[in-house]
Protein backbone atom coordinates (compact mmCIF):
# COMPACT_ATOMS: atom_id res chain seq x y z
CA UNK A 1 0.00 0.00 0.00
CA UNK A 2 2.81 2.40 0.93
CA UNK A 3 4.72 1.49 -2.23
CA UNK A 4 1.68 2.22 -4.41
CA UNK A 5 1.10 5.54 -2.62
CA UNK A 6 4.73 6.62 -3.08
CA UNK A 7 4.64 5.58 -6.73
CA UNK A 8 1.44 7.56 -7.30
CA UNK A 9 2.99 10.56 -5.57
CA UNK A 10 6.10 10.24 -7.74
CA UNK A 11 4.00 10.02 -10.90
CA UNK A 12 2.11 13.13 -9.78
CA UNK A 13 5.36 15.03 -9.16
CA UNK A 14 6.55 14.13 -12.66
CA UNK A 15 3.23 14.80 -14.32
CA UNK A 16 2.98 18.38 -13.06
CA UNK A 17 6.06 19.27 -15.12
CA UNK A 18 4.22 17.96 -18.17
CA UNK A 19 1.46 20.44 -17.31
CA UNK A 20 4.10 23.18 -17.14
CA UNK A 21 5.22 22.34 -20.70
CA UNK A 22 1.61 22.54 -21.90
CA UNK A 23 1.14 25.92 -20.21
CA UNK A 24 4.43 27.14 -21.66
CA UNK A 25 3.14 26.26 -25.12
CA UNK A 26 0.00 28.31 -24.50
CA UNK A 27 2.00 31.36 -23.44
CA UNK A 28 4.24 30.98 -26.49
CA UNK A 29 1.25 30.86 -28.84
CA UNK A 30 -0.40 33.92 -27.28
CA UNK A 31 2.74 36.08 -27.21
CA UNK A 32 3.98 34.96 -30.62
CA UNK A 33 0.61 35.43 -32.29
CA UNK A 34 0.15 38.93 -30.86
CA UNK A 35 3.66 39.91 -31.98
CA UNK A 36 3.17 38.48 -35.47
CA UNK A 37 -0.35 39.85 -35.92
CA UNK A 38 1.04 43.06 -37.48
CA UNK A 39 2.12 41.02 -40.52
CA UNK A 40 -1.48 39.98 -41.20
CA UNK A 41 -2.91 43.40 -40.37
CA UNK A 42 -0.74 45.04 -43.03
CA UNK A 43 -1.92 42.46 -45.56
CA UNK A 44 -5.55 43.00 -44.51
CA UNK A 45 -5.17 46.74 -45.11
CA UNK A 46 -3.81 46.14 -48.61
CA UNK A 47 -6.31 43.44 -49.57
CA UNK A 48 -9.47 45.18 -48.31
CA UNK A 49 -8.14 48.64 -49.31
CA UNK A 50 -8.67 50.12 -45.86
CA UNK A 51 -6.58 52.59 -43.89
CA UNK A 52 -3.93 51.40 -41.47
CA UNK A 53 -5.87 52.90 -38.56
CA UNK A 54 -9.04 50.99 -39.42
CA UNK A 55 -7.16 47.74 -39.87
CA UNK A 56 -5.03 48.01 -36.74
CA UNK A 57 -8.21 48.57 -34.74
CA UNK A 58 -8.54 44.76 -35.00
CA UNK A 59 -5.59 44.43 -32.61
CA UNK A 60 -7.11 46.99 -30.23
CA UNK A 61 -10.44 45.17 -30.30
CA UNK A 62 -8.71 41.87 -29.57
CA UNK A 63 -6.91 43.40 -26.58
CA UNK A 64 -10.12 45.05 -25.34
CA UNK A 65 -12.05 41.77 -25.40
CA UNK A 66 -9.18 39.97 -23.68
CA UNK A 67 -9.04 42.56 -20.91
CA UNK A 68 -12.73 43.16 -20.21
CA UNK A 69 -13.63 39.48 -20.06
CA UNK A 70 -10.80 38.60 -17.64
CA UNK A 71 -12.85 38.85 -14.39
CA UNK A 72 -15.67 36.76 -15.89
CA UNK A 73 -13.19 34.15 -17.13
CA UNK A 74 -11.66 34.05 -13.65
CA UNK A 75 -15.05 33.23 -12.14
CA UNK A 76 -15.78 30.58 -14.75
CA UNK A 77 -12.37 29.03 -14.17
CA UNK A 78 -13.04 28.74 -10.47
CA UNK A 79 -16.46 27.22 -11.14
CA UNK A 80 -15.67 24.78 -13.97
CA UNK A 81 -11.90 24.27 -13.70
CA UNK A 82 -8.98 25.02 -15.98
CA UNK A 83 -9.28 22.05 -18.35
CA UNK A 84 -12.67 22.89 -19.97
CA UNK A 85 -11.73 26.55 -20.31
CA UNK A 86 -8.50 25.83 -22.20
CA UNK A 87 -10.13 23.17 -24.39
CA UNK A 88 -12.88 25.67 -25.28
CA UNK A 89 -10.19 28.25 -26.03
CA UNK A 90 -8.43 25.86 -28.38
CA UNK A 91 -11.65 25.12 -30.25
CA UNK A 92 -12.69 28.79 -30.51
CA UNK A 93 -9.23 29.98 -31.61
CA UNK A 94 -8.99 27.28 -34.28
CA UNK A 95 -12.42 28.15 -35.67
CA UNK A 96 -11.63 31.88 -35.51
CA UNK A 97 -8.40 31.57 -37.52
CA UNK A 98 -10.00 29.27 -40.12
CA UNK A 99 -12.95 31.64 -40.54
CA UNK A 100 -10.55 34.57 -40.93
CA UNK A 101 -8.95 32.80 -43.90
CA UNK A 102 -12.34 33.07 -45.68
CA UNK A 103 -12.82 36.76 -44.84
CA UNK A 104 -14.43 38.93 -47.51
CA UNK A 105 -14.54 42.20 -45.56
CA UNK A 106 -12.77 43.96 -42.72
CA UNK A 107 -15.88 43.63 -40.54
CA UNK A 108 -15.53 39.85 -40.89
CA UNK A 109 -11.96 40.17 -39.58
CA UNK A 110 -13.20 42.31 -36.68
CA UNK A 111 -15.52 39.51 -35.56
CA UNK A 112 -13.22 36.51 -36.11
CA UNK A 113 -9.67 37.79 -35.60
CA UNK A 114 -10.69 40.51 -33.15
CA UNK A 115 -13.57 39.34 -30.96
CA UNK A 116 -13.37 35.53 -31.26
CA UNK A 117 -9.59 35.25 -31.03
CA UNK A 118 -9.47 37.81 -28.20
CA UNK A 119 -12.04 35.75 -26.27
CA UNK A 120 -10.00 32.59 -26.91
CA UNK A 121 -6.84 34.29 -25.60
CA UNK A 122 -8.72 35.31 -22.45
CA UNK A 123 -10.03 31.77 -21.97
CA UNK A 124 -6.58 30.20 -22.21
CA UNK A 125 -4.32 32.81 -20.57
CA UNK A 126 -5.65 32.85 -17.01
CA UNK A 127 -6.25 29.09 -16.59
CA UNK A 128 -2.73 28.32 -17.88
CA UNK A 129 -1.39 30.33 -14.91
CA UNK A 130 -3.94 29.17 -12.34
CA UNK A 131 -3.33 25.46 -12.98
CA UNK A 132 0.37 25.90 -12.19
CA UNK A 133 -0.55 27.50 -8.85
CA UNK A 134 -2.81 24.53 -8.11
CA UNK A 135 -0.18 21.91 -8.91
CA UNK A 136 2.83 23.59 -7.28
CA UNK A 137 3.57 24.87 -3.80
CA UNK A 138 7.25 24.57 -2.96
CA UNK A 139 8.50 25.30 -6.46
CA UNK A 140 5.67 27.46 -7.68
CA UNK A 141 7.90 30.42 -8.57
CA UNK A 142 10.25 28.20 -10.56
CA UNK A 143 7.41 26.51 -12.44
CA UNK A 144 5.68 29.84 -13.05
CA UNK A 145 8.92 31.30 -14.42
CA UNK A 146 9.29 28.35 -16.78
CA UNK A 147 5.74 28.88 -18.04
CA UNK A 148 6.45 32.55 -18.79
CA UNK A 149 9.62 31.68 -20.69
CA UNK A 150 7.15 30.62 -23.36
CA UNK A 151 6.49 34.35 -23.92
CA UNK A 152 10.07 34.94 -25.04
CA UNK A 153 10.20 31.73 -27.06
CA UNK A 154 6.96 32.55 -28.86
CA UNK A 155 8.05 36.11 -29.66
CA UNK A 156 11.29 34.82 -31.20
CA UNK A 157 9.95 31.73 -33.00
CA UNK A 158 6.46 32.46 -34.33
CA UNK A 159 6.93 35.77 -36.25
CA UNK A 160 9.55 34.35 -38.66
CA UNK A 161 7.48 31.15 -39.01
CA UNK A 162 4.36 33.15 -39.86
CA UNK A 163 6.29 35.26 -42.36
CA UNK A 164 7.65 32.15 -44.06
CA UNK A 165 4.15 30.68 -44.32
CA UNK A 166 2.79 33.92 -45.80
CA UNK A 167 5.55 34.08 -48.42
CA UNK A 168 5.10 30.41 -49.32
CA UNK A 169 1.32 29.98 -49.32
CA UNK A 170 -0.23 33.46 -49.14
CA UNK A 171 -2.09 34.86 -46.15
CA UNK A 172 -5.28 32.79 -46.55
CA UNK A 173 -3.54 29.40 -46.74
CA UNK A 174 -1.07 30.51 -44.07
CA UNK A 175 -3.95 31.07 -41.65
CA UNK A 176 -5.26 27.58 -42.33
CA UNK A 177 -1.84 26.12 -41.49
CA UNK A 178 -1.57 28.32 -38.39
CA UNK A 179 -4.93 27.00 -37.18
CA UNK A 180 -3.14 23.72 -36.55
CA UNK A 181 -0.93 25.52 -34.02
CA UNK A 182 -4.04 26.67 -32.17
CA UNK A 183 -5.55 23.20 -32.36
CA UNK A 184 -2.67 21.88 -30.25
CA UNK A 185 -3.94 24.09 -27.42
CA UNK A 186 -6.74 21.54 -27.04
CA UNK A 187 -4.06 18.96 -26.24
CA UNK A 188 -2.52 21.31 -23.67
CA UNK A 189 -5.94 21.70 -22.07
CA UNK A 190 -6.48 17.94 -21.91
CA UNK A 191 -3.22 17.65 -19.93
CA UNK A 192 -4.67 19.81 -17.14
CA UNK A 193 -6.10 17.08 -14.94
CA UNK A 194 -8.06 18.55 -12.04
CA UNK A 195 -6.66 17.68 -8.63
CA UNK A 196 -8.82 15.48 -6.39
CA UNK A 197 -9.85 16.54 -2.91
CA UNK A 198 -6.91 14.79 -1.20
CA UNK A 199 -4.42 16.52 -3.46
CA UNK A 200 -6.11 19.87 -2.86
CA UNK A 201 -5.92 19.47 0.91
CA UNK A 202 -2.25 18.53 0.60
CA UNK A 203 -1.58 21.51 -1.62
CA UNK A 204 -3.20 23.88 0.88
CA UNK A 205 -1.19 22.40 3.74
CA UNK A 206 2.05 22.69 1.77
CA UNK A 207 1.14 26.25 0.79
CA UNK A 208 0.68 27.20 4.45
CA UNK A 209 4.01 25.60 5.37
CA UNK A 210 5.79 27.47 2.60
CA UNK A 211 4.23 30.77 3.73
CA UNK A 212 5.31 30.09 7.31
CA UNK A 213 8.86 29.32 6.18
CA UNK A 214 9.04 32.51 4.14
CA UNK A 215 7.73 34.59 7.01
CA UNK A 216 10.51 33.25 9.24
CA UNK A 217 13.07 34.34 6.64
CA UNK A 218 11.87 37.88 5.99
CA UNK A 219 9.14 38.72 8.47
CA UNK A 220 6.64 39.65 5.74
CA UNK A 221 3.19 38.22 6.22
CA UNK A 222 0.06 38.65 4.17
CA UNK A 223 -3.17 39.45 5.88
CA UNK A 224 -5.55 36.58 6.53
CA UNK A 225 -9.02 37.24 5.16
CA UNK A 226 -11.87 34.80 5.51
CA UNK A 227 -12.97 35.15 1.91
CA UNK A 228 -15.28 32.15 2.01
CA UNK A 229 -17.53 33.64 4.65
CA UNK A 230 -17.46 37.07 3.02
CA UNK A 231 -18.55 35.68 -0.34
CA UNK A 232 -21.68 34.02 1.02
CA UNK A 233 -24.92 35.72 0.07
CA UNK A 234 -27.03 36.83 3.00
CA UNK A 235 -30.26 35.01 3.58
CA UNK A 236 -32.25 38.21 3.20
CA UNK A 237 -31.32 38.47 -0.48
CA UNK A 238 -33.16 35.33 -1.61
CA UNK A 239 -36.62 33.95 -0.95
CA UNK A 240 -36.11 30.64 0.80
CA UNK A 241 -38.06 27.47 0.13
CA UNK A 242 -39.81 27.59 3.50
CA UNK A 243 -41.01 31.15 2.89
CA UNK A 244 -42.48 30.23 -0.50
CA UNK A 245 -44.10 27.15 1.05
CA UNK A 246 -45.60 29.25 3.84
CA UNK A 247 -47.05 31.73 1.35
CA UNK A 248 -48.62 28.91 -0.63
CA UNK A 249 -50.25 27.54 2.51
CA UNK A 250 -51.76 30.98 3.20
CA UNK A 251 -53.07 31.21 -0.41
CA UNK A 252 -50.99 34.26 -1.15
CA UNK A 253 -50.68 33.45 -4.82
CA UNK A 254 -49.83 36.99 -5.88
CA UNK A 255 -47.11 37.30 -3.30
CA UNK A 256 -45.72 33.91 -4.30
CA UNK A 257 -45.45 34.98 -7.96
CA UNK A 258 -43.81 38.24 -6.97
CA UNK A 259 -41.46 36.39 -4.63
CA UNK A 260 -40.56 33.87 -7.34
CA UNK A 261 -39.66 36.66 -9.78
CA UNK A 262 -37.65 38.42 -7.09
CA UNK A 263 -35.96 35.14 -6.19
CA UNK A 264 -34.95 34.46 -9.81
CA UNK A 265 -33.52 37.97 -10.19
CA UNK A 266 -31.69 37.66 -6.90
CA UNK A 267 -30.30 34.28 -7.88
CA UNK A 268 -28.99 35.67 -11.17
CA UNK A 269 -27.34 38.54 -9.31
CA UNK A 270 -25.94 36.08 -6.78
CA UNK A 271 -24.43 33.93 -9.53
CA UNK A 272 -22.90 37.02 -11.15
CA UNK A 273 -21.47 38.20 -7.83
CA UNK A 274 -20.11 34.75 -7.11
CA UNK A 275 -18.47 34.42 -10.53
CA UNK A 276 -16.88 37.87 -10.40
CA UNK A 277 -16.12 37.54 -6.67
CA UNK A 278 -16.38 41.30 -6.15
CA UNK A 279 -16.19 40.70 -2.40
CA UNK A 280 -12.65 39.47 -2.84
CA UNK A 281 -11.67 42.76 -4.47
CA UNK A 282 -13.56 44.84 -1.90
CA UNK A 283 -12.21 43.22 1.25
CA UNK A 284 -8.70 41.97 0.40
CA UNK A 285 -6.43 44.99 0.65
CA UNK A 286 -3.49 43.09 -0.86
CA UNK A 287 -5.46 42.43 -4.04
CA UNK A 288 -6.42 46.10 -4.16
CA UNK A 289 -2.77 47.09 -3.87
CA UNK A 290 -1.75 44.68 -6.61
CA UNK A 291 -4.46 45.96 -8.95
CA UNK A 292 -3.48 49.61 -8.44
CA UNK A 293 0.18 48.70 -8.95
CA UNK A 294 -0.85 46.85 -12.12
CA UNK A 295 -2.40 50.02 -13.56
CA UNK A 296 0.83 51.99 -13.10
CA UNK A 297 2.91 49.04 -14.32
CA UNK A 298 0.94 48.67 -17.55
CA UNK A 299 0.91 52.41 -18.16
CA UNK A 300 4.67 52.85 -17.75
CA UNK A 301 5.69 49.63 -19.45
CA UNK A 302 3.81 50.22 -22.70
CA UNK A 303 5.09 53.79 -23.02
CA UNK A 304 8.69 52.67 -22.55
CA UNK A 305 8.31 49.74 -24.91
CA UNK A 306 6.62 51.71 -27.71
CA UNK A 307 9.15 54.55 -27.64
CA UNK A 308 12.36 52.56 -27.13
CA UNK A 309 13.34 52.02 -30.77
CA UNK A 310 12.07 55.43 -32.01
CA UNK A 311 14.14 57.10 -29.28
CA UNK A 312 17.28 55.33 -30.53
CA UNK A 313 16.52 56.25 -34.16
CA UNK A 314 15.97 59.89 -33.19
CA UNK A 315 19.53 59.93 -31.81
CA UNK A 316 20.99 58.93 -35.20
CA UNK A 317 21.27 55.22 -34.45
CA UNK A 318 20.88 53.00 -37.51
CA UNK A 319 17.46 51.36 -37.74
CA UNK A 320 18.91 47.85 -37.77
CA UNK A 321 21.03 48.59 -34.70
CA UNK A 322 18.02 50.18 -33.00
CA UNK A 323 15.92 47.09 -33.70
CA UNK A 324 18.68 44.92 -32.22
CA UNK A 325 18.09 46.70 -28.90
CA UNK A 326 14.77 44.86 -28.70
CA UNK A 327 16.63 41.59 -29.24
CA UNK A 328 18.91 42.44 -26.32
CA UNK A 329 15.87 43.26 -24.22
CA UNK A 330 14.22 39.99 -25.19
CA UNK A 331 17.28 37.89 -24.33
CA UNK A 332 17.75 39.44 -20.88
CA UNK A 333 14.02 39.19 -20.26
CA UNK A 334 14.19 35.48 -21.01
CA UNK A 335 17.10 35.12 -18.56
CA UNK A 336 15.09 36.93 -15.87
CA UNK A 337 12.07 34.72 -16.42
CA UNK A 338 14.22 31.60 -16.11
CA UNK A 339 16.26 32.52 -13.03
CA UNK A 340 13.93 34.48 -10.77
CA UNK A 341 11.82 31.45 -9.85
CA UNK A 342 14.79 29.60 -8.42
CA UNK A 343 15.74 32.67 -6.36
CA UNK A 344 12.22 33.24 -5.00
CA UNK A 345 11.84 29.57 -4.06
CA UNK A 346 14.86 29.89 -1.75
CA UNK A 347 12.48 31.74 0.58
CA UNK A 348 14.76 34.59 1.66
CA UNK A 349 12.40 37.21 0.24
CA UNK A 350 8.65 37.08 -0.24
CA UNK A 351 7.27 37.23 -3.80
CA UNK A 352 5.85 40.69 -3.06
CA UNK A 353 9.31 42.04 -2.21
CA UNK A 354 10.79 40.64 -5.44
CA UNK A 355 7.83 42.03 -7.38
CA UNK A 356 8.27 45.52 -5.91
CA UNK A 357 12.05 45.55 -6.40
CA UNK A 358 11.78 44.44 -10.03
CA UNK A 359 9.21 47.12 -10.88
CA UNK A 360 11.20 49.87 -9.20
CA UNK A 361 14.43 48.79 -10.87
CA UNK A 362 12.72 48.66 -14.27
CA UNK A 363 11.53 52.23 -13.77
CA UNK A 364 14.99 53.31 -12.65
CA UNK A 365 16.46 51.79 -15.83
CA UNK A 366 14.17 53.88 -18.02
CA UNK A 367 15.51 57.01 -16.31
CA UNK A 368 18.74 56.36 -18.21
CA UNK A 369 17.08 56.91 -21.60
CA UNK A 370 17.03 60.75 -21.44
CA UNK A 371 20.72 60.63 -20.44
CA UNK A 372 21.89 58.41 -23.31
CA UNK A 373 22.99 61.31 -25.59
CA UNK A 374 23.16 59.04 -28.61
CA UNK A 375 25.47 56.48 -26.96
CA UNK A 376 24.64 53.00 -28.22
CA UNK A 377 26.42 51.43 -25.24
CA UNK A 378 24.13 53.29 -22.83
CA UNK A 379 21.03 52.32 -24.81
CA UNK A 380 22.13 48.67 -24.89
CA UNK A 381 22.79 48.70 -21.13
CA UNK A 382 19.36 50.21 -20.45
CA UNK A 383 17.71 47.65 -22.73
CA UNK A 384 19.50 44.78 -20.97
CA UNK A 385 18.67 45.98 -17.44
CA UNK A 386 15.10 46.89 -18.32
CA UNK A 387 14.53 43.54 -20.02
CA UNK A 388 15.87 41.60 -17.04
CA UNK A 389 13.81 43.59 -14.52
CA UNK A 390 10.63 43.19 -16.54
CA UNK A 391 11.43 39.50 -17.04
CA UNK A 392 11.37 39.11 -13.28
CA UNK A 393 8.40 41.38 -12.54
CA UNK A 394 5.94 40.21 -15.19
CA UNK A 395 5.79 36.50 -14.16
CA UNK A 396 6.14 36.94 -10.39
CA UNK A 397 2.78 38.72 -10.07
CA UNK A 398 1.01 35.34 -10.28
CA UNK A 399 3.04 33.96 -7.36
CA UNK A 400 2.37 37.16 -5.40
CA UNK A 401 -1.36 36.94 -6.02
CA UNK A 402 -1.39 33.34 -4.80
CA UNK A 403 0.34 34.46 -1.60
CA UNK A 404 -2.25 37.24 -1.22
CA UNK A 405 -5.49 35.30 -1.71
CA UNK A 406 -4.59 31.60 -1.63
CA UNK A 407 -5.03 28.88 -4.23
CA UNK A 408 -8.83 28.80 -4.09
CA UNK A 409 -9.32 32.42 -5.15
CA UNK A 410 -6.32 32.70 -7.49
CA UNK A 411 -8.42 32.60 -10.67
CA UNK A 412 -10.63 35.49 -9.53
CA UNK A 413 -7.67 37.54 -8.34
CA UNK A 414 -5.88 36.93 -11.62
CA UNK A 415 -8.92 38.11 -13.57
CA UNK A 416 -9.14 41.36 -11.64
CA UNK A 417 -5.41 41.99 -11.96
CA UNK A 418 -5.51 41.45 -15.73
CA UNK A 419 -8.41 43.90 -16.00
CA UNK A 420 -6.67 46.67 -14.07
CA UNK A 421 -3.27 46.20 -15.71
CA UNK A 422 -5.07 46.17 -19.07
CA UNK A 423 -6.51 49.59 -18.26
CA UNK A 424 -2.95 50.82 -17.81
CA UNK A 425 -1.92 49.35 -21.16
CA UNK A 426 -4.89 50.93 -22.94
CA UNK A 427 -4.19 54.36 -21.42
CA UNK A 428 -0.44 54.20 -22.00
CA UNK A 429 -0.48 53.70 -25.78
CA UNK A 430 -2.45 56.85 -26.72
CA UNK A 431 -0.71 58.92 -24.04
CA UNK A 432 2.64 57.88 -25.54
CA UNK A 433 1.66 59.30 -28.94
CA UNK A 434 0.11 62.41 -27.41
CA UNK A 435 3.26 63.18 -25.40
CA UNK A 436 5.46 63.00 -28.49
CA UNK A 437 3.09 65.18 -30.51
CA UNK A 438 3.11 67.73 -27.70
CA UNK A 439 6.86 67.81 -26.97
CA UNK A 440 8.44 66.54 -30.25
CA UNK A 441 10.93 64.47 -28.22
CA UNK A 442 10.90 61.24 -26.24
CA UNK A 443 12.53 62.39 -23.00
CA UNK A 444 9.28 63.44 -21.33
CA UNK A 445 7.69 60.13 -22.30
CA UNK A 446 10.47 58.13 -20.67
CA UNK A 447 10.43 60.27 -17.53
CA UNK A 448 6.69 59.65 -17.13
CA UNK A 449 7.08 55.94 -17.93
CA UNK A 450 9.91 55.62 -15.43
CA UNK A 451 7.98 57.46 -12.72
CA UNK A 452 4.90 55.30 -13.30
CA UNK A 453 6.82 52.04 -12.87
CA UNK A 454 8.65 53.33 -9.80
CA UNK A 455 5.31 54.35 -8.29
CA UNK A 456 3.95 50.85 -8.90
CA UNK A 457 6.86 49.37 -6.96
CA UNK A 458 6.56 51.93 -4.17
CA UNK A 459 2.85 51.11 -3.73
CA UNK A 460 3.76 47.51 -2.95
CA UNK A 461 6.62 48.62 -0.68
CA UNK A 462 4.26 50.85 1.33
CA UNK A 463 1.83 47.97 1.78
CA UNK A 464 4.67 45.70 2.90
CA UNK A 465 5.77 48.32 5.44
CA UNK A 466 2.24 48.73 6.78
CA UNK A 467 1.84 44.98 7.05
CA UNK A 468 5.10 44.60 8.92
CA UNK A 469 4.15 47.44 11.28
CA UNK A 470 0.74 45.84 11.89
CA UNK A 471 2.34 42.46 12.63
CA UNK A 472 4.78 44.10 15.02
CA UNK A 473 1.94 45.90 16.80
CA UNK A 474 -0.03 42.67 17.19
CA UNK A 475 3.06 40.94 18.58
CA UNK A 476 3.57 43.74 21.12
CA UNK A 477 -0.08 43.49 22.19
CA UNK A 478 0.24 39.73 22.66
CA UNK A 479 3.40 40.22 24.74
CA UNK A 480 1.67 42.89 26.80
CA UNK A 481 -1.28 40.60 27.48
CA UNK A 482 1.08 37.89 28.66
CA UNK A 483 2.94 40.24 31.02
CA UNK A 484 -0.07 42.10 32.43
CA UNK A 485 -2.70 39.97 34.29
CA UNK A 486 -5.97 40.90 32.51
CA UNK A 487 -8.91 38.81 31.46
CA UNK A 488 -8.60 36.72 28.34
CA UNK A 489 -11.55 38.45 26.66
CA UNK A 490 -10.01 41.88 27.23
CA UNK A 491 -6.69 40.74 25.73
CA UNK A 492 -8.41 39.31 22.70
CA UNK A 493 -10.39 42.52 22.21
CA UNK A 494 -7.25 44.66 22.38
CA UNK A 495 -5.45 42.47 19.82
CA UNK A 496 -8.39 42.55 17.40
CA UNK A 497 -8.69 46.34 17.68
CA UNK A 498 -4.95 46.77 17.09
CA UNK A 499 -5.12 44.52 14.03
CA UNK A 500 -7.96 46.56 12.54
CA UNK A 501 -6.33 49.89 13.30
Amino acid sequence: MTMNHSKAKQDSSLYKWVVVIGCMYIQAVIAGSITASTMFLVLFAEYFQKSVGETFAVSSLQFLVRTLTAPFIGGLTRRFGCRPMVIAAGIISTIAVILTSFATSLMWVYITYGVMLGLAFSLMYGPSIVIVGQYFTRRHALANGMVFTGVGIGMMALPPLYQMLIETYGWRSALVVISGIYMNIIVSGMLMKPLNSDDTVGQEADFNRVQDNQSTHNGDTFESTDITDECRVTQGDDMTYNEVRSNIEHNKVGEVKHAAVRSRKSQRCSVLRENLNITLLRHNSWLQVMCVAGVFLGFGYIIGLVHFVPKAVSENIEKLDAAFLMTIMGITSLVGRCLHGWFVDLGYFSPAVVFAVSLSSAGACLMGMPLSNGSYAVLAAVAACFGFSVGVGMPIYAVTLKACVGVEHLSNALGWYILFSGIGYMLGAPVAGWLYDLTSNYNVSFIIASSSMIISGCIVFVKLGCQKWKSKKIYEQETKCQDIPVSGNQCGTEIIHSARA
